[in-house]
């Protein structure tokens, strides 16, 4: 079911903001049993990765058709079975989620770093844009003391929260860069091939603007094999439904 193997990269997706792109990652071969993921020397916390397994399961709940809330399809028991009962190429679906936010926390982090070596700074109005997204959240939320009990139901914290937002500024304009540079040009042969993938009455610009995405997130992969990855098996037990 290739539908569930998603990964959220390039922008990722933000709950409370908005943005997201999609693409696929291998997973990553290294396991230990200290902490929870290490890319290179960058140890990514509990909180960052927890807001990946969030949107992970949120996604996984919505590609298996439940509607949640007032007017769903769909019950907390529906969903409890959902997480108890569902197997997917041989694995969990909660290990799938496990999965997913590995492997989206991952390319992120890659992403993010890979920009920063690109000399890619974020100006000063740029900085000012992500704290009015955070302004944004609080007040849309209810306050701060709302906003953070939010953030932490959803396996997060504040300072994740913002780390995440300005990771995807400094993605976004290595993205910008490089389509601007035409490392993201797309062929009509690709263009053509890509069309086939799509459902019918999607329009020629969508389907190039996802061309190009897929052929960053392709880079990303390669970028991967530059760090020693670690993921932790036992750490990312501890993520769970």
């Amino acid at each position: 079911m290739r539908i569930f193997r998603k990964i959220i990269s390039l922008i990722l997706v933000i709950i409370m903001a908005s943005l997201c792109f999609c693409s696929c990652s291998p997973n990553n071969n290294n396991t230990s049993d200290a902490g929870y993921i290490k890319v290179g020397d960058r140890e990514l916390s509990k909180e960052y990765i927890g807001y990946f397994f969030y949107v992970a399961k949120r996604n996984m709940i919505k590609e298996a058709g439940f509607v949640l809330g007032d007017g769903g399809n769909a019950t907390d028991e529906d969903v409890k079975a959902f997480w108890d009962t569902t197997e997917i190429e041989g694995k969990s679906a909660v290990d799938v989620a496990r999965d997913l936010a590995s492997d989206n926390a991952v390319i992120q982090t890659v992403q993010y770093l890979k920009a920063v070596s690109e000399g890619i700074k974020l100006t000063e109005d740029e900085e000012k844009e992500i704290a009015a997204q955070i302004n944004a959240a609080i007040e849309s939320s209810g306050g701060k003391e709302a906003f953070n009990t939010q953030l932490k139901e959803m396996g997060c914290d504040a300072d994740a929260y913002r780390q995440i937002l300005t990771e995807n500024k400094y993605v976004q304009k290595l993205y910008d860069k490089y389509d601007s540079d035409g490392k993201l040009s797309v062929s009509d042969e690709e263009l053509s091939s890509y069309m086939s993938l799509f459902p019918e009455g999607t329009s020629p610009e969508e389907v190039f603007d996802a061309a190009k995405k897929d052929k960053f997130n392709k880079m990303a992969q390669e970028w991967e094999k530059d760090y020693d990855i670690v993921v932790s098996g036992k750490g990312m037990k501890k993520f769970t439904v």
